[in-house]
């Protein structure tokens, strides 16, 4: 095997411009000089033979296509390494882990599950990273993350799977609402209602998929990517929701009370799962957090308020 002509140095400095945007934010981030930063860029673009990025005055730096793939390959290897040097001295799991979650279930799951892992795992570093379903796929794609919590609704089959707990839709309405203290609720007891959308992906798609299956096209009222906005109109008795995430508290950030109720119409089989890419080999850490968020929800409840 040919010998390796870049050191990991040089990959952080890649990673941390990459970051950064510029060479001088990167070596004070680095805690380098601005010279030692760009000598070993260019020393690492001869070692690879290909031209990582490009210089433009006042703008900072630019990757090229080929800058982008060295640099999701150069953050793998870096925490590959750090895991390896901290697992080495302890023998247990250890090193960073990116940790994607959608911004809606984030606030509900990940809290529990990084206090969990400060004490089963102390030696492995839960970085959270939020997005929306197809911006996590993609992170994973590029191993720019580790793992991903998400819906199953319209998962990508070419990912690695395993179930936390179930996240089944409901009908959120506000307290005065006329079926606020039914058990259930049917759609078609909601469609002449006017409908306050939740427009994040999967979100947005799932719901419609469920009102025109219902044979209703719903009268969208007001659409925002923002859950508590969402909560807020719904608790003001402008429309009803439909929603996954079901917060502890039923109250709005106004005070205002809204009912969470089951959804007749709602699939057998919606759930969360941690996800990974199935070619991928997630490093001891990756695998330790997966089996801990495995073991946190398996006889607990479900973080958004229904009982697995």
């Amino acid at each position: 095997m040919a010998g390796v002509r870049y050191s990991l140095r040089q990959l952080e400095y890649v990673v941390s411009v990459s970051e950064m945007g510029s060479i001088s934010a990167a070596a004070l981030a680095l805690h380098m000089s601005e010279s030692a930063v760009a000598v070993g860029l260019r020393e690492l673009e001869n070692a690879l033979g290909v031209q990582l990025c490009i210089r433009r005055k006042a703008r900072g730096i630019q990757l090229t296509p080929a800058g982008r793939e060295v640099t999701q390959r150069a953050r793998r290897l870096l925490r590959d390494a750090e895991a390896l040097q901290v697992s080495s001295d302890s023998g247990a799991p250890a090193g960073a882990v990116r940790l994607g979650s959608p911004n809606g279930i984030a606030p509900s799951v990940v809290p529990s599950l990084l206090a969990a892992a400060q004490i089963a795992l102390p030696q492995v570093r839960l970085d959270i990273v939020l997005g929306d379903q197809q911006e996590l796929t993609t992170r994973l794609s590029s191993a720019d993350i580790d793992l991903a919590l998400l819906p199953t609704v319209r998962l990508d089959l070419e990912l690695a799977t395993r179930d936390l707990f179930d996240a089944p839709v409901h009908a959120l309405v506000s307290s005065d609402h006329p079926l606020a203290d039914a058990e259930a609720v049917s759609l078609r007891q909601l469609r002449d209602e006017p409908f306050i959308m939740l427009d994040t992906s999967p979100a947005v798609e799932h719901a419609l998929e469920l009102l025109t299956a219902a044979g209703i096209v719903p009268d969208i009222r007001h659409r925002t990517t923002n859950l508590e906005l969402v909560r807020a109109f719904v608790g003001r008795g402008w429309g009803y929701s439909l929603l996954t995430v079901r917060p502890v508290v039923d109250r709005t950030y106004e005070g205002r009370r809204v009912v969470a109720l089951p959804l007749e119409e709602a699939p057998d089989r919606d759930a969360i799962v941690i996800a990974w890419r199935r070619e991928i080999t997630p490093t001891p850490a990756a695998e330790a957090i997966a089996d801990l968020a495995v073991r946190l929800w398996q006889n607990n409840p479900s973080p958004l308020g229904i009982r697995v």
